[in-house]
């Protein structure tokens, strides 16, 4: 006799797997899925209100509020049995309604699953990390179960994406499996296989277009593949396959990547979106390759390949970089890698290459070598025109550099080692005011987090003159230093010939252990610390023997002829970013005779310090005394004494010029100027 109606309140069936795999199943229970039941029944209506199903613990997947009806359940063959319920779950709800045959060989059940509100954040750990809103449309049930205990389940689940909050996707992922599923309930054996397909509009990730996606894949209980494919993605397109384990998967993985004509703003575009990116960046990816196999989420061993064209970087309207072309080669070697570069734009080429070790760890260390082969200096200027120093943009530049030099990083340390090489290097100003040049040799550079070091700069003083002097001659030269020579410095006139200085490199510190050079027939020796730390600031200590005043006037064409004699002096300067403004110093300069040059005051010069008045018969005049004491403050040269004097054999003075302390200064910038003026007149004569 049939049972009209039968209520169930709030069962709660909770299925453990074991370390076997095995389930916590019953033996009435796998009979009455095998039809061994020895049971008749007949009931119109079965219902089940707020029951709970919960499987291995785990709250995630925890079903609530379970209500279903089932109408026509019977023991009967050929009985229809019909389905429709709800639940609650991840924060939602489930509908089902669907059909069975619960008797037949096969059972035959077919379901349709439409959830309502489903967080999916609440079930997936990586939808919630990357803050994802998924939306499962519907999902239908298949599936037979024989008299054996083997079971065949085929759904098929359509799905909607996007993201939200940190990666918000404008336009939608639709995502169609399918899955087939065999499980022998007396071995408890379980097969699953299935496809996937995947497909979007053109969709707009943080505002950027990165095309619409299509793909298909095939899973089972071993392994899956996916191939997608992005037709337009960021104006190229990007073909990626991956195959891996399902099964205590994913690893290994073995990955494919090909992109071609990638634009690289979008690209830098989307980047900003994520982290600070301070550049500019244009120019197309023409092709990329990635190929390998990843064997966990820190070890990857294949090749990459990366070429791209026409890379401009920018920053702040001045462009760094003018179309570069730039080739890239990666080599994985597990959880270390090796890499080489090489970069051109205009006439300039470089080469990087090296190596990173546990390159997908916070801690990593990498060592890079850059090549810079010789290029010439113009060409250098011409590729970054908009960041080359101002003053150097129209001045006359010769002569070529290179470089090698070793980059390594280690637990947030940074060191270079390596050296600079100029050969035959020229400045010019733009109205031939100055020339620099042709300078040769290597400049070290050393940096590092410890590594900045000043070379102490002593106080050069007329009282320790000689003591001074014999120190230059006797030091040697310490390790360390290079050597980097200059012809020529001429400002309106030539003014140093044949300069040499030892140079050394330390972080933003540059230690010039040694100067010297030629000055008007004289001997010039000093030292010098230049630091770029914060802006540029320096200081230099440095002597002058034997200047020839007959030479210096001869030089000098508008003086020429005016002075002789030989000057020994010393000097000190410091100053920082700012100019001669902030230029501050001391100097300090005597006169003598010697066989060859006697110290005389022409009769020319002697008529244009006296004027009118002076009488017109006299002739030129020895000096005996001769000095000048000036400081350097606020962009002037404070005369602190100057006097050019003779006293007679009768000890009386028949000669003195001399100029009141602190009274006489003259602007540095004007004094450059008029020399330069002076030069230009003295060359339109010739």
């Amino acid at each position: 006799m049939p049972v009209t109606a039968v209520t169930v309140y709030s069962p709660e069936l909770t299925v453990i797997k074991n370390e076997k795999g095995e389930l916590n199943i019953s033996k009435e229970i796998r009979e009455f899925f095998k039809g061994e039941s020895r049971f008749n029944y007949d009931i119109e209506d079965l219902t089940i209100r707020d029951g709970i199903f919960d499987f291995q613990g785990d709250g995630r997947f925890r079903n609530t509020d379970i209500d279903f009806t089932l109408e026509n359940l019977s023991s009967r063959q050929g009985t229809k049995t019909l389905i429709e319920g709800a639940t609650h779950l991840a924060g939602g709800r489930v509908n089902v309604a669907g059909w069975a045959y619960l008797k037949d060989d096969p059972r035959r059940v077919e379901l349709s699953v439409t959830p309502e509100k489903i967080d999916l954040s609440a079930i997936s750990d990586a939808a919630k990390r990357y803050e994802m809103q998924a939306a499962i449309e519907k999902v239908t049930l298949r599936g037979e179960m024989h008299k054996d205990g083997e079971t065949e389940v085929t759904a098929a689940m359509k799905t909607k994406i996007a993201g939200s909050g940190r990666y918000p996707l404008d336009g939608a992922l639709a995502v169609d499996i399918s899955i087939g599923s065999r499980f022998d309930i007396n071995r408890f054996k379980e097969t699953i296989s299935g496809e996937v397909a995947l497909s979007s509009g053109e969709a707009v990730f943080k505002g950027v277009r990165v095309g619409a996606l299509s793909g298909r894949g095939t899973f089972d209980h071993r392994d899956f593949y996916l191939k997608m494919s992005l037709p337009g993605a960021f104006g190229g397109t990007v073909d990626t396959s991956v195959k891996g384990k399902s099964q205590g998967g994913p690893f290994p993985m073995e990955l494919k990547l090909m992109a071609q004509k990638i634009d690289m703003r979008s690209v830098r575009q989307l980047a900003a979106a994520f982290v600070p990116v301070p550049y500019d960046v244009s120019g197309v990816v023409e092709q990329t390759d990635v190929e390998g196999i990843l064997s966990s989420r820190e070890s990857f061993r294949g090749k990459a390949s990366v070429k791209t064209a026409g890379m401009t970087v920018a920053q702040d309207g001045k462009k760094i970089l003018t179309d570069a072309s730039v080739q890239t080669r990666i080599d994985f070697l597990g959880k270390d890698l090796k890499f080489e570069i090489n970069a051109r734009t205009g006439k300039l080429y470089a080469q990087l290459s090296g190596d990173v070790r546990n390159f997908a760890k916070t801690g990593r260390a990498a060592a890079v070598r850059v090549s810079l082969p010789a290029a010439e200096i113009a060409a250098i200027r011409e590729s970054f025109w908009d960041v080359f120093p101002d003053a150097l943009l129209y001045a006359g530049l010769e002569g070529s550099i290179s470089s090698d030099l070793i980059v390594s990083h280690r637990r947030g340390d940074l060191t270079i080692q390596g050296a600079l090489t100029l050969n035959n290097v020229a400045f010019r100003g733009e109205n031939d005011e100055y020339e620099i040049g042709p300078i040769d040799g290597s400049l070290p550079i050393s940096y590092g987090k410890s590594s900045a070091e000043k070379l102490p700069v002593p106080m050069f003083e007329r009282s320790g003159f000689e003591k001074i002097q014999e120190d230059f001659l006797q030091k040697k030269s310490a390790n360390g230093y290079s050597t980097v020579t200059m012809r020529t410095v001429r400002y309106g006139f030539r003014i140093i010939q044949d300069l040499s200085l030892r140079v050394q490199q330390k972080g933003s510190v540059f230690n010039i252990g040694r100067f010297s050079g030629t000055v008007f027939g004289g001997r010039l020796q000093g030292v010098a610390v230049l630091d770029v730390s914060d802006g540029l600031s320096y200081r230099a200590g440095m002597l002058i023997k034997g200047l020839s005043l007959t030479e210096l006037c001869r030089e000098i064409e508008p003086i020429k002829g005016y002075l002789s004699g030989k000057v020994d002096g010393v000097a000190n300067l410091k100053g920082e970013t700012g100019g001669i403004t902030n230029l501050i110093g001391k100097a300090d300069f005597w006169t003598y005779s010697t066989k060859a040059e006697d110290t005389k005051i022409s009769r020319e010069f002697l008529q244009k310090i006296g004027g009118p008045s002076l009488k017109t018969y006299i002739g030129d005049r020895r000096f005996d005394k001769g000095i000048m004491n000036v400081y350097l403050q606020d962009g002037y040269i404070v005369f602190r004494e100057f006097e050019l004097s003779n006293r007679n054999i009768l000890g009386i003075v028949d000669l003195s010029i001399k100029v009141a302390p602190f009274s006489n200064r003259i602007a540095i910038d004007h004094l450059l100027w008029t020399i330069a003026e002076a030069a230009q007149r003295a060359k339109e004569k010739r």
